[in-house]
């Protein structure tokens, strides 16, 4: 008797958990089925939930991608050079490490044809920084003549004034006023600008900056402008500069100048040097101001 109603007890268990096994697959079995089909690529071990951040990790990636891919539509230009504005520059990095810059202030005058003769006789290219009140119409006639043969004029203020005595505002008229100037004289943008007596401040670096135009200093000097009665010494102080690649040198348009520079030019040559003007497509460098 005992053992007849374990039996039943026992039917009667397995047909309850059957029914409820099988009514828990009737419930479940569609979601399931329904999460599949809308998220066919999700792992077994994600979760519903996490659909929409995996998608959105793998656009992220597929972005970060296509960011890092070079353009293959842009070629450097064969003249820039990275410079930077609002800092004193005395050397320009070289494609070739063989190039130097000779550079010729207070132009222009009555050596400035001269000084452009030498040049183009030994085929050297020079940067010049005119003084604005000098640049009479004939004058800027040749400057633009010279600009064409491969050479660079740039601005050395107005009336060569210490722009490091000036506030800003002074300083911002006169290198505006001198840029425009020469320019329309010139026929050629003015973008590079010398310091008379390598005087400048604070207000030089940020409206230089302001204006578009790079503060050239110079690495060599070659204290000309002082050599009238000792015209050799010019290249001998050149010889002693430390001239490097890169290096820009400073001379004047004296007549001193133009007695040494046939024997400077040739002395630089001699060493293997690449005499050039200042690049006329500078690319624009942030860096820390010097």
């Amino acid at each position: 008797m005992r053992d007849s109603k374990k039996r039943v007890i026992w039917i009667w268990s397995s047909i309850i958990c059957l029914g409820a096994i099988i009514l828990v697959n009737i419930v479940f079995h569609p979601l399931n089925e329904s999460l599949a089909k809308n998220n066919p690529k999700q792992e077994s071990s994600a979760l519903p939930g996490d659909t929409n951040t995996q998608q959105q990790q793998q656009q992220a990636q597929e972005q970060t991608k296509e960011e890092i891919v070079p353009p293959k539509d842009i070629t450097p230009q064969e003249e820039s050079y990275p410079l930077p504005l609002g800092k004193l520059i005395d050397n320009i990095p070289t494609k070739d490490n063989k190039t130097i810059y000779l550079t010729f202030d207070d132009g222009p005058g009555e050596y400035t044809k001269e000084v452009a003769s030498i040049l183009q006789q030994h085929g050297a290219h020079a940067s010049f920084f005119w003084i604005g009140n000098q640049v009479t119409d004939e004058l800027g006639k040749f400057g633009h003549q010279m600009i064409e043969q491969g050479n660079i004029i740039g601005s050395h203020t107005m009336r060569h004034d210490a722009l490091g005595k000036e506030n800003g505002a002074k300083q911002k008229s006169d290198l505006t006023q001198t840029a425009a100037f020469i320019s329309s004289k010139v026929n050629h943008p003015v973008v590079y600008m010398r310091p008379p007596y390598g005087s400048v401040n604070k207000e030089t670096r940020e409206v230089s900056k302001e204006l578009g135009e790079y503060i050239m200093f110079w690495q060599v000097d070659s204290l000309d402008w002082s050599l009238a009665h000792n015209p050799e010494k010019i290249l001998a102080n050149i010889k002693n500069g430390g001239v490097k690649p890169g290096s820009i040198i400073l001379m004047h348009e004296r007549k001193q100048t133009v007695e040494m520079l046939p024997k400077v030019i040739e002395y630089l040559q001699g060493k293997g040097y690449t005499l050039a003007a200042l690049p006329s497509h500078p690319i624009q460098k942030e860096t820390k101001q010097k």
